[in-house]
């Protein structure tokens, strides 16, 4: 019976990767492999789940601003336009965010990786290393930090 529900992918193969298969056909393997009927409702997201991603977005477009100057600049001066865009990122999160708070941000925007590229700890008030590999990281440091 389960051979049966996957050979239904077979036709989602393309080339060396797997395309997702659709709901409805998740929906009907999970139907044939119980044997009844199922529902699968899509869970609403949270105002923390909402505020977690917009939070994710906005960091990393920050890095990719960033990132870019740096690697733009030697061939292309754009560092009035950037630095204007800059500050008011930078003017926003200092509304919404404690001055510690936003330190640890532009640490991670700005000094995580290195010239090498290897990421580097930051350092909290204990003398205790935390790497932050993921914007998800620091928005969970900065929910534990007042």
């Amino acid at each position: 019976m389960i051979d049966d529900t996957l050979d239904e992918f077979d036709d989602d193969i393309t080339g060396p990767e797997m395309t997702p298969p659709s709901a409805d056909r998740v929906k009907l393997s999970i139907d044939k492999i119980i044997g009844k009927k199922t529902t699968i409702r899509k869970s609403k997201k949270t105002p923390e789940d909402i505020k977690r991603e917009l939070f994710v977005s906005v960091i990393n477009r920050y890095e990719h601003v960033y990132t870019r100057g740096k690697l733009t600049s030697e061939f292309l001066d754009m560092e009035d336009w950037d630095d204007s865009w800059m500050d008011i990122i930078d003017d926003l999160l200092g509304m919404m965010y404690q001055p510690n708070q936003v330190s640890m941000i532009n640490f991670y925007v700005f000094d995580r990786v290195d010239e090498l590229g290897q990421v580097r700890p930051l350092e909290n008030a204990n003398g205790q290393l935390i790497f932050l590999d993921t914007p998800e990281q620091l928005y969970e440091l900065l929910k534990n930090v007042k």
